[in-house]
């Protein structure tokens, strides 16, 4: 029995989580493959909880079920409470069994879910489990039975009780036995027949006890008519019954709202904890991942505004740093365009720190000053000037006054003046 966590531990509700987690939670229990009776367990728990797990489970890419679980999956995940989201959606589900004896299906449930969800697919795989005989080549039957009630005339399909579809080893050959109402004529019959004569063993009972033998064929007997007439009393009060029940909830359900709010018949959202779900996850799982927020059109915008933008703004620091480049004055490069070239290929490769030029080796160095006379210039002391570029005349510290630059002005005229 549900209890509300809220109302004693002060927990959360499994529908306080986010929608994303909850999708995390179910896609992990499917990855611990259920069985159908777990699955189905786990669907009727709550109606929201089938209508979030339903169409996961039923959206698998490899969704196997076993022959002998097929009317329940049908009946819970598309009967009992349908799905209209489902319609819209491809469902493919295997139908898998291993057999070496008889076995048989009322094949009218299935062709009604098929009816009603015409997008949804079923594949048959039942093979013989022995392994050695040939049992198996009736087991097709099964296959021709869905495509024949798939295709069959809406009209047609109303007027049936049942379509078992049975398979018996000692007749090495599947048979299709109908049970209808009074609404189908021996030439729609007779029609039956002819399609069906080349795959599967076809007989035809009317639901009403005195018209049985109206749709027996010559080869039949008295026995198989006594069996039809029994069985199709017991269809009528079970099978013909669900078909009803399944388009009576359709019909009410297409006057509902689309939501949540269309599974009903089962607990109440404030009655259901996180605990009650617990024993059916093992273990922890990653949410999966999201969907990118950026769509195709806003890639698009972004690149559009990366190519206007980044030209633009490489174009105003090349014309900020030019400038720079010429208010330095002469020395250096020429103050041109093609010098300014030149000086940036040289900080790539040697002059990293325009601020701090690379120190000129020792073996460059002159050994001997040129003023050597009483009057020379007196040596620098402290650090070596900043210099901006590589022209020494365009350091930035430690600039000389207008005495050393007469000295310097003098000794220069006097070199020139020497012969």
């Amino acid at each position: 029995m549900a209890v509300n966590a809220r109302n004693l531990s002060g927990g959360i509700s499994f529908f306080d989580l986010p929608g994303e987690l909850r999708n995390a939670i179910y896609e992990h229990f499917i990855d611990l493959m259920p069985s159908v009776k777990n699955a189905i367990n786990l669907a009727c728990v709550h109606k929201q909880i089938h209508s979030e797990f339903g169409v996961l489970f039923v959206l698998q890419s490899n969704l196997i079920i076993d022959f002998e679980d097929l009317n329940d999956f049908l009946h819970h995940f598309f009967v009992r409470c349908p799905n209209p989201a489902l319609e819209d959606l491809h469902c493919y589900l295997r139908v898998e069994s291993f057999w070496c004896s008889s076995n048989s299906l009322d094949m009218l449930a299935v062709a009604a879910v098929l009816h009603e969800y015409p997008l949804f697919q079923i594949e048959w795989c039942i093979e013989c489990a022995c392994g050695y005989c040939l049992c198996d080549v009736g087991y097709d039957g099964f296959t021709f039975a869905q495509s024949f009630l798939t295709d069959m005339a809406v009209d047609h399909f109303n007027q049936l009780v049942s379509a078992k579809v049975s398979y018996e080893q000692s007749y090495g050959r599947s048979r299709l036995r109908f049970v209808t109402g009074k609404g189908i004529s021996r030439q729609t019959v007779e029609n039956w027949r002819l399609i069906c004569k080349d795959f599967v063993k076809f007989t035809v009972y009317r639901e009403d006890r005195e018209d049985f033998e109206d749709f027996d064929s010559d080869d039949e007997t008295d026995s198989d008519n006594d069996d039809g007439k029994s069985e199709g009393a017991r269809e009528r009060s079970g099978h013909h019954l669900f078909l009803e029940r399944f388009r009576f909830v359709r019909q009410v359900l297409r006057h509902q709202a689309v939501g949540h709010s269309l599974l009903v018949g089962m607990l109440d959202t404030n009655n259901l904890t996180t605990a009650d779900l617990l024993p059916a996850f093992q273990q922890p799982t990653i949410p999966p991942p999201q969907p990118s927020m950026f769509t195709e059109t806003h890639l698009h915008m972004l690149i559009a505004t990366l190519t206007l933008t980044l030209p633009l703004i490489t174009a105003i620091y090349i014309h900020a740093d030019y400038c720079a480049f010429l208010s330095l004055g002469p020395g250096g490069t020429p103050a041109t365009p093609l010098g300014y070239l030149k000086i940036k290929l040289l900080s790539l490769i040697c002059l990293r720190n325009p601020l701090r030029p690379i120190a000129i080796p020792p073996h460059f160095r002159p050994q001997k000053g040129y003023f050597v006379d009483a009057d020379a210039l007196p040596g620098r002391k402290g650090p070596k000037p900043l210099i901006r570029g590589i022209a020494p005349q365009r350091q930035q510290t430690q600039k000389s006054g207008e005495t050393v630059y007469s000295c310097l002005v003098s000794k220069i005229k006097g070199l020139a003046a020497d012969p």
